[in-house]
């Protein structure tokens, strides 16, 4: 009778595993991008407090300082070429 009741349990809860395991994978999906860089000059030494700047597929120009490490970043870019 113990394992009637397992098996009816089993089968109740066996189709609602696909739900609690795929819907984890898909969270962290976003319709945006990051794109990151360094600024060095030609012999490698990095460049702080350089301007650069980005056109992304929205047409509107974005701009970025670099950081003390050469570093600038572009967030919450849309896919586009």
């Amino acid at each position: 009778m113990q394992i009637h009741g397992y098996a009816i349990r089993l089968l109740i809860l066996l189709p609602l595993l696909p739900l609690t395991v795929c819907p984890g994978s898909a969270v962290g999906q976003t319709p945006s991008g990051t794109l990151r860089g360094q600024v060095s000059d030609p012999s490698g030494a990095v460049i702080p407090g350089a301007i650069v700047s980005a056109t992304p597929a929205t047409g509107q120009t974005r701009t970025a300082q670099t950081n003390g490490q050469g570093i600038y970043e572009f967030g919450g870019l849309l896919p586009g070429r």
